[in-house]
């Protein structure tokens, strides 16, 4: 489950900077990467759970909105000695079944918000996030 997981966000990673920064590019990564770990699912016989384009439509806003969010708000910490920076790791309890695709899904977009990385999962307790 956690290959899944890293090799999507890895995959994204590596396509944005090998691509660029812009936003119309880390659109593409994430598309492209969530592509491959669809194909490398179907290919290898892993049971992957349907793939609804009403749900992507409603979450690709939904991420890019995070994504800004987050990356103004670590930037303004970072510039500003008056805002305090606290990192720390948090257990954070999931409402989806840990062992399925939700989860993996989960674990993987939690990386690509700006302040937050994925660390490991909590077996039933959820997931544990380091953030900034």
């Amino acid at each position: 489950m956690h290959r899944r997981a890293i090799r999507f966000v890895l995959l994204s990673g590596v396509l944005i900077v090998w691509m660029g920064w812009g936003l119309e590019e880390a659109l593409f990564a994430l598309a492209a990467a969530g592509l491959a770990e669809v194909v490398h699912a179907r290919i290898s016989g892993i049971a992957a759970g349907p793939i609804s384009l009403r749900g992507l439509a409603r979450f690709i806003p939904f991420m890019v909105n995070l994504s800004i969010r987050g990356g103004v708000d670590v930037a303004l910490r970072a510039l500003s000695p008056s805002m305090p920076l606290a990192p720390g790791f948090y257990t954070y309890q999931l409402r989806v079944d840990p062992q399925g695709t939700a989860a993996i899904f989960f674990s993987a977009a939690i990386s690509l918000i700006p302040g937050t990385l994925y660390v490991d999962r909590r077996g039933d307790a959820g997931v544990m996030v380091h953030v900034v």
